[in-house]
């Protein structure tokens, strides 16, 4: 399974190179367990029955996030589409895939997003 997290609109108060460009998590480079907690986390939401376009309770507002998220499974292909805020039902899927994101670019930086 692929699960690809493209996040756009707001970040935060600063910019990362890392944020700014789709996350792909693959359960063929992860561990079982990571694994087995993703596959729960598409059922739990029912990601396969979400439909493809939704947006929050306000479409109004410069520092609004979009997400797109991609899973890719057994042959099929579904996308879906949300704008902040997040819906309840999505959110422990997207907080997971954020915080994936997160981990994936503190434990290899990219050369851009290092201080100096």
């Amino acid at each position: 399974m692929r699960v690809i997290l493209d996040q756009r609109g707001s970040t935060g108060v600063y910019f990362s190179p890392g944020l700014a460009k789709p996350f792909t998590l693959d359960t063929a480079l992860m561990s079982t367990q990571e694994t087995e907690e993703l596959s729960d986390l598409i059922r739990l939401v029912r990601f396969f029955e979400y439909p493809a376009k939704s947006v929050g309770v306000s479409t109004k507002g410069a520092d609004l996030a979009t997400y797109r998220i991609t899973v890719e499974e057994k042959g099929r292909r579904h996308k879906v589409v949300v704008t902040d805020p997040i819906p309840p039902v999505l959110s422990p899927l997207i907080t997971y895939l954020i915080r994936k994101r997160n981990d994936s670019l503190i434990k290899s930086p990219t050369k851009e997003s290092k201080t100096e």
